[in-house]
């Protein structure tokens, strides 16, 4: 839910994936528990958010009790799209694909650093 918006009445917030900036969650988890009702907030997280975990429960001051994952849920090991692997074309040659890893490459390249003086 994007910030500012005023719902009543919300019993549940489920956290897929970890805020990076711990104010986020905040945010986030204060959309239930309004008006002296009560609320709960799930925060699903990965190895590699478990730092961004940590930051959180620094801020709220509060260690979020962990609950292991059911043993009899199946677990994908299916990409999402975000972490597929891409495949663009080579400016080399326009046979020869290139892979480049999920959100993680952002680098420009030089010719688009350049700006029009």
């Amino acid at each position: 839910m994007a910030r500012g918006l005023d719902l009543d009445r919300i019993s549940h917030v489920i956290n897929f994936d970890t805020p990076t900036f711990p104010e986020n969650y905040m945010h986030r988890i204060g959309r239930t528990g309004r008006a002296e009702k009560k609320g709960h907030s799930l925060l699903f997280y990965t190895p590699k958010e478990k730092e961004h975990k940590t930051s959180i429960e620094e801020l709220m001051d509060y260690e979020i009790p962990r609950i292991e994952f059911p043993e009899n849920v199946e677990e994908s090991n299916q990409l999402t799209p975000e972490e597929q692997p891409k495949l663009i074309e080579s400016n080399y040659n326009r046979n020869s694909k290139a892979i480049i890893n999920g959100e993680a490459f952002h680098k420009k390249s030089q010719k688009k650093q350049k700006t029009n003086q």
